[in-house]
């Protein structure tokens, strides 16, 4: 027999399949969680590619300093023999005759040009470009904790919802208790039909209100994959929130300092500054622009041996005079532009500051929410355990059961909502800030 049960047991893996049960991914914490939303994040992933762009695009435009360096080629077919280059007086020595020309020409060298002076327009591009590049580095910046503020709203948000359907789901388990309690009893004709029929009533309400749970539930983990860059299939089960919620750190007297500092600001700030440039560069349109060229051409043809080659250099000198007024109006509309920026930088500033404000008094608010529904959650609890006592004796009616566990109920959901809330203010305050102040 102590052969055959090892047998046995070797056969029954067989049967089933050979394989050994997966095992079941470890619940993932809001710490990690976070920390593979800042690794794996598309959202982020795109704004660091957005940065990288324009420092490349800032990089191309220092670098047209340089100038341009071209090859350049031709092939004619003439409808008859004419010059294959510019006449020289050197040429003239030989007479007509000794002239260079053919119907079919060939000619290719390289060609320069160097920007000496744009009337400014240049190192107004350079600039523009380098406070793009900028502007684009704190946008990624911000969107790192934008989206540490989304992954911890939607995970609080998931983990209340979690709570949510547990409590319906105590709720509908004491609900069918107590039917098949009343069930006996009104066979027995010890409690009205009518007890019973309430019953059914709140069993079905907590049903639907546990299918809406549950919906809703499934949406925040679709959302939360998505934010932290992964299918709801692969997320693994959130582990939950620890019930000690985040502290303020931070003298709330040195925020305002803080949300001067986020990228938020700085990006206007840059805004306003690439306004100064766009005027910049609108003025240097009104000034001459000043250029070094030069080639060296070599010119080939069938009936000329050797080749001949010309070589120029030239300093070209470009002023403008007149365009219907259109510089002076690109230079009207640059410095409209700038004022624009500057208001809007005022109000920006302005809106940050009463968003800190408000985040603030939110943040208070919810440890005040997570405070009174702990002990309401301990008064509905004792409340509900004496209501179905005084039912059980006969002291107490149905309706007055029944509300006692839905207030048992309505409390669990309010102190989970209350602690997800408070998590939810503190990353609010943190995204303002782009600091860890609440932690």
């Amino acid at each position: 027999m102590k052969l055959l049960r090892p047998l046995f047991l070797i056969c029954a893996w067989l049967l089933s399949g050979g394989s050994v049960p997966a095992a079941q991914p470890a619940p993932l914490t809001l710490p990690q969680a976070l920390e593979q939303a800042l690794a794996t994040s598309p959202r982020i992933l795109a704004r660091d590619r957005t940065a990288q762009a324009a420092d490349l695009s800032a990089t191309a435009e220092r670098r047209t300093r340089l100038g341009d360096l071209y090859f350049e080629g031709s092939y004619n077919r003439l409808n008859d023999d004419q010059m294959l280059r510019s006449i020289a007086r050197n040429m003239l020595s030989e007479g007509l005759s000794g002239l260079p020309l053919d119907r079919n020409q060939v000619h290719y060298g390289l060609a320069a040009e160097i920007p000496l002076y744009l009337g400014g327009q240049l190192a107004s591009k350079i600039h523009l470009s380098e406070i793009r590049a900028e502007m684009a580095r704190q946008l990624a910046a911000g969107t790192r904790w934008q989206v540490r503020f989304n992954v911890v709203s939607l995970y609080t948000g998931a983990v209340a919802m979690r709570a949510t359907r547990a409590a319906l789901d105590a709720e509908l388990d004491a609900l069918t208790r107590t039917r098949n309690r009343i069930a006996l009893m009104v066979e027995a004709g010890r409690r009205p039909r009518i007890d019973l029929l309430e019953i059914e009533e709140q069993f079905q309400e907590v049903t639907a209100q546990r299918a809406g749970a549950e919906a809703g539930l499934t949406r925040l983990r679709a959302l939360l994959a998505a934010t932290i860059g992964t299918s709801p299939r692969q997320l693994p089960p959130l582990a939950g929130l620890a019930p000690d919620p985040p502290v303020l750190r931070a003298d709330p007297e040195d925020l305002p300092r803080c949300v001067a500092a986020a990228s938020t600001l700085e990006r206007a700030d840059l805004g306003r500054q690439a306004a100064e440039q766009e005027i910049r560069f609108a003025r240097g349109s009104l000034l001459p622009h000043l250029v070094a060229q030069g080639d060296y051409t070599v010119h080939r043809a069938p009936s000329v041996d050797p080749s001949l080659d010309t070589w120029r250099a030239t300093l070209a000198v470009k002023v403008p005079l007149f365009a219907g007024g259109s510089r002076y109006a690109r230079l009207a509309a640059a410095r409209r532009a700038r004022q624009a920026a500057e208001l809007d930088f005022q109000q920006l500033r302005l809106r940050l500051l009463a968003r800190l404000d408000d985040a603030l008094a939110a943040y208070r608010a919810a440890g005040d929410k997570l405070t009174a529904s702990t002990a309401r959650r301990k008064a509905a609890d004792e409340a509900a355990r004496i209501e179905e006592i005084r039912y059980g004796t006969g002291a107490g009616t149905i309706e007055d059961l029944l509300r006692a566990r839905a207030r048992q109920s309505q409390a669990a959901v309010a102190s989970a909502l209350a602690l997800a809330e408070t998590y939810t203010t503190a990353a609010r305050l943190n995204t303002l800030c782009e600091e860890e102040v609440a932690r």
